[in-house]
Formats: C-alpha cells, sequence, structure tokens
C-alpha cells in the first residue's frame, strides 16, 4: 500500500465515525458497551458520574453503531492539571480502524 493510499483509508475511514457525547439517555448503552470491551465491572456510581463530565466521556460510533467509549476526569496534582483516562475502549470486531485516534 502506498503513502497515498493510506491517506485515502484513513480519511474514509474518519469520515464513518462520529463521538457523541454520554447523556443520562445513553449511559445503560455505554454500561453494556463496557461489559463487552471490558474484564471488570464499573459500579453504579462510576455510570451516574458519567453525563456529568460532558466533553470528557464520549462514545464512538462507527457507521451508526455504538463502538467505543472514552471516559476521562481533570485532576489537579501538585498545582498540576491532568487528564486521566479512566476508560479507552472499543469492540474487538472495530479496532484497529483508528476509531480511538479521533478528535
Amino acid at each position: 500500500m502506498s503513502f497515498d493510499d493510506k491517506d485515502l483509508r484513513i480519511n474514509r475511514i474518519s469520515a464513518m465515525i462520529e463521538l457523541r457525547s454520554i447523556t443520562n439517555e445513553n449511559v445503560k448503552s455505554v454500561q453494556r458497551l463496557d461489559q463487552i470491551i471490558f474484564p471488570v465491572t464499573y459500579n453504579k456510581s462510576y455510570y451516574k458520574d458519567l453525563p456529568n463530565l460532558e466533553k470528557f466521556a464520549k462514545l464512538a460510533f462507527y457507521n451508526g453503531a455504538m463502538v467505543g467509549t472514552v471516559c476521562c476526569r481533570r485532576e489537579v496534582i501538585d498545582l498540576q492539571k491532568r487528564l486521566y483516562i479512566m476508560t479507552l475502549g472499543c469492540l474487538p470486531t472495530h479496532r484497529r480502524l483508528g476509531i480511538v485516534m479521533q478528535r
């Protein structure tokens, strides 16, 4: 595959990916997706807080299907601001498509 072919493939995949906010209406779907992606179970308070994270909690959709999540929180440690990634995951069938690289 040439460099130009790879760029075209990345652009096509990017056009099929959409990031959406986690809301009270879709948080149950996030919980079900997390059960498939991750080997651990998160408690109810984790999911209760996700809609409040706004720009730090997103769902990834590929061709309209929910396929991944990313959830972060801001922290201040020793007067330094940091972003802590709590979860970052994608369904096994959709890995290696560049989904978690989207902005």
